[in-house]
């Protein structure tokens, strides 16, 4: 969704995504039973080449606009699931860390070094974790699945603080996708009858997507008008 409402406006998206792979740095998908032993060395390597694909892109010209890029990955799921051996999902790459992950620090240093390369993060924060979602499709009970956003909250708010003065553009999954002001948040869109996520309940429906990718098209917009006012 994001690149077709971005070429509304002649901009271009270069993706830098593998499956399953999250977009910090410094941590290791922890879960070599599921995804096979092989697979955090390659989200390593994905993550070196994109660092150095950016610094490549930092030194182009840039009078046509805003260097700019899209973070997101599943902070909450990531923060609060355990693989088969009950271990954290994610953990620290560098041994001399202590092994549990603080992904709010992670994601600061993450920030810190693509402003250093000279691009405006837009960080998408996270959205509620649903379960039971693909049981509940199968039993026509769309309109029953909901979850907390007490937790999906909490994070968001806790990522922000951290964030703060770092020159960041923060958009909550909660403010588009959820019902306004409620402690719940319902999978199932009564008035599109579109499910606001995957089966799996944790990753957002293309609806959900499209939702997003207008908010991040509003702050691109914003971003190259100040640009260009600046030039």
């Amino acid at each position: 969704p994001l690149a077709e409402t971005l070429s509304d406006i002649n901009i271009g998206l270069i993706g830098y995504i593998k499956h399953s792979c999250p977009s910090i740095l410094g941590v290791t998908r922890n879960e070599p039973e599921r995804l096979g032993m092989k697979f955090s060395e390659k989200c390593r390597k994905l993550v070196d080449a994109t660092f150095a694909k950016l610094s490549e892109l930092n030194t182009t010209n840039s009078e046509y606009g805003k260097k700019i890029i899209v973070i997101t990955s599943a902070y909450l799921w990531y923060s609060s699931n355990y693989n088969a051996n009950r271990e954290p999902i994610l953990v620290n790459d560098n041994p001399e860390n202590e092994k549990v992950l603080d992904i709010i620090s992670a994601l600061e240093k993450t920030i810190r070094d693509v402003t250093n390369l000279g691009f405006h993060p837009i960080v998408v924060l996270s959205h509620p974790n649903f379960e039971d979602v693909e049981n509940k499709i199968r039993l026509g009970e769309h309109s029953s699945i909901a979850a907390s956003v007490e937790n999906a909250e909490k994070l968001n708010a806790a990522i922000s603080e951290n964030l703060q003065g770092l020159g960041v553009s923060l958009i909550d999954p909660i403010d588009i996708i959820c019902e306004r002001d409620q402690p719940q948040c319902h999978a199932f869109d009564p008035d599109t009858e579109l499910m606001k996520v995957w089966y799996d309940g944790t990753h957002l429906s293309k609806q959900s997507g499209y939702l997003i990718s207008l908010r991040i098209k509003e702050i691109v917009m914003e971003l190259n008008n100040l640009h260009a006012q600046a030039l």
